[in-house]
This record gives C-alpha cells, structure tokens and sequence, in this order.
C-alpha cells in the first residue's frame, strides 16, 4: 500500500477485488481502499474495467454517490481509494430487519433514485443495483456504491455482446436477452429492490441462477400485499411501473420515478437514524406473520 493509507482490516474480499478499511495518514480519517486482485493485474480488459470505475465515479459528485478519493498504480497493483461509510449495507439491515415499513422505503428509494439521477444525467448507468450495493450511513446518509460495471453511454462497453452482467436477481429482462443497457435498466433494477425492502423478499430470485433468470423472463410480477389504501395503491403501481418486462412500457427516465415518488416520501435523514436505532416491523412483515401464526400460508 501507499505510504499515505494505514490498513486497519478487510471488510470483504471478492472475485474481482479486495477491500479494505484504512485510514488516510496526512488527514486522519477513514477511508476504503479497493485493490485489485494481484493475478488480475495482468488482465487487460479487468484493468481498463477497474480503471474505468475511478474516472466514472471522478465524474460524479452526489450525496447519494460514494465519493473516490484517489486513484493509483503501485509495484503492479491497482487501487481505488474512496470515501468510508460508518453504518451498514442495505442488504445487511434487511437481513436484520426482514422488510422496512413504508415511509422508511419510500426515502431509501427516494435517495438512491436522486443519485442515479445524477449519474443518468451525466451519462452513466450503474447496471448492478442491489441491497448489497446501497450504504446505509448512522447519520441516515444512503450512498451508492460499486461502479465496477457502470457503463459510461457514449463508450465503448467492455462487456461482450451478449454477456450477462450484474445480479440475476435484480437484471431486468432485456439484459438477460444480451440487448444493450438503458437509463430504463436501472429503473427495472431499482424497483425490484423497491419491492423487495418492502416486502422483504425478491419476487424472481430462485434457488438457482437458471431458476432466477427464468422467473424474470416469464413470470409475472407477485402482487404486492399491502393495507388497501390509497397512498399504498400508488406505491404499488410506482413498482409496477418500475419493473415491467417491456422496457417501453416503464419509466422513461429517473426523472419521472423521482417526480412521483416525491410526494408519498414523508420521512427523511432523521426518521432513518432513528429507525436505525430502534427498528420498528413494517406493516406487510407483520401482516404476514400474522398469517403464518394462524396457518393461513400466502
């Protein structure tokens, strides 16, 4: 590592990269750091991609879009340095909590929906938005992380033709079908995470990769159980909207997603850090223990 970072510990190690967390000497403060695989070092399209990540991420500036730091190449290696933040993933409060209750989702979706739009207008679709990808910040700050497959729209993709990319459970039909990436992409992936925080499961994931991809391709959207009233009906059909199989039949842009979710989104940072501390069940998670308690099975 470069004399300026101290590593403190790795957070997570995956196929493509190692992270860590550090501290940055000279200022005192928290940082991560992405270092790319040794033995891909040498893989040029892998480098280019890892390369790639850091100028789209250096081209945006959001409060919802994890900030980089730096960029580098030291005795062969690759390194990513970028902006650390103190809280959780979104997978894993889920993972704690099961599913969020209305308001809380409606201002997480609400956030990363103002970052994508950022990152939309600057040409950039992020291509893998998942729990996994979302940070839930203790100061109830949501950032999006991980840009390794973004896709700046005037380049040249990486990708293969006809390469899956991204998570099968959150990739909308079009990207399974080896069709090219469009702002309505990551509206698709965004919904089915919107569904899933508040019903506290994915509507497609399978038992398996294959099981998952045909799900999406042939199985209509499960209807989403919530109380019958009309600030829930509209929710219902803002991720009916998101999700369509038919990209044209969606969201056209961001914009619009932002624009209609505006005004069912009640809560804000504050509400957040404090469900952050004392999580409260949302009405769907309660509604469906309450069936299964009684042996009525949805």
């Amino acid at each position: 590592m470069d004399h300026k970072y101290k590593i403190i510990k790795v957070i997570a190690t995956g196929g493509m990269a190692t992270i860590y967390k550090a501290e940055q000497v000279s200022l005192s403060r928290m940082v991560v750091i992405k270092k790319l695989h040794p033995h891909l070092a040498s893989d040029i399209e892998l480098v280019k991609r890892f390369e790639r990540e850091a100028k789209i991420l250096g081209r945006l500036n959001h409060k919802n879009i994890v900030e980089i730091i730096d960029f580098y190449k030291k005795n062969g290696d690759y390194f990513i340095v970028l902006e650390y933040v103190d809280g959780k993933s979104l997978r894993e409060l889920l993972k704690e909590a099961g599913s969020l209750p209305l308001h809380i989702a409606n201002f997480i979706i609400l956030e990363i929906a103002s970052g994508l739009l950022t990152a939309h207008k600057s040409g950039i679709l992020h291509r893998d938005i998942k729990p996994g990808n979302i940070m839930i910040g203790n100061n109830g700050i949501i950032k999006i992380s991980d840009f390794g497959l973004a896709l700046a729209l005037e380049g040249t993709e990486i990708t293969e033709p006809g390469v899956t990319i991204g998570t099968p459970a959150y990739l909308p039909p079009e990207l399974i079908k080896g069709k090219k990436a469009t702002p309505r992409s990551d509206i698709y992936s965004l919904g089915i995470l919107f569904y899933e925080i508040v019903t506290g499961r994915n509507p497609f994931k399978g038992t398996n990769r294959y099981e998952t991809i045909n799900n999406i391709l042939y199985k209509k959207l499960p209807p989403i159980q919530l109380k019958q009233d009309s600030k829930n009906k509209d929710i219902s059909i803002i991720i009916t909207k998101m999700t369509r199989s038919n990209p044209k039949t969606r969201y056209e842009n961001i914009d619009s997603v932002v624009r209609d979710l505006t005004p069912h989104t009640t809560a804000n940072q504050d509400n957040l850090i404090k469900f952050l501390s004392t999580p409260e069940e949302s009405e769907y998670a309660a509604e469906i223990q309450r069936r299964f308690s009684s042996g009525i099975f949805v």
